[in-house]
């Protein structure tokens, strides 16, 4: 399986899915369902989302075909001692996805959220800084995935 919509497809008929059933599960559109596994054109991250929920497969798998790792559950990823959902886990798979500029404003906009939601300023990691905010961690991009605790 070469491309995402041959993916989408195998995994749809894998579960037994027809296209009326993944509607109903995702609420895209029989022929946007279609679209997708014709690669008529990519997935947009608002259908990626309920197409892994229903699909029961990762972004990973749905976008590379990178084989599944085991559910975030057995991974033992944490972050200050509790383990990240699989929302929480594909947040940091989008975001390796998106260009710098994007990922600057994705990380603006999530500090905002976090400063409204606590009073209080910046990251809740001192360590973190502006100039780590820059830093490639998507092997994609030409930078190394980054180790430690999420």
């Amino acid at each position: 399986m070469d491309t995402i919509g041959e993916r989408i497809r195998a995994a749809r008929k894998e579960k037994g899915l027809t296209m009326r059933q993944l509607h109903d599960l995702t609420g895209l559109s029989t022929g946007n369902i279609s679209d997708l596994e014709n690669d008529r054109y990519a997935p947009s991250v608002s259908a990626l989302l309920p197409l892994r929920e229903a699909l029961g497969r990762s972004l990973d798998w749905l976008l590379c075909g990178a084989e599944e790792a085991a559910p975030i559950s057995e991974q033992a990823v944490e972050c200050d001692g509790i383990p990240l959902s699989q929302t929480e886990a594909d947040l940091v798979a989008m975001f390796r996805y998106i260009g710098a500029r994007e990922r600057e404003t994705a990380f603006d906009f999530v500090t905002m959220l976090y400063e409204k939601a606590t009073g209080e300023k910046g990251s809740i990691y001192s360590t973190y800084t502006a100039a780590e905010r820059g830093e490639k961690s998507d092997p994609a991009e030409g930078g190394e995935a980054q180790g430690g605790i999420a």
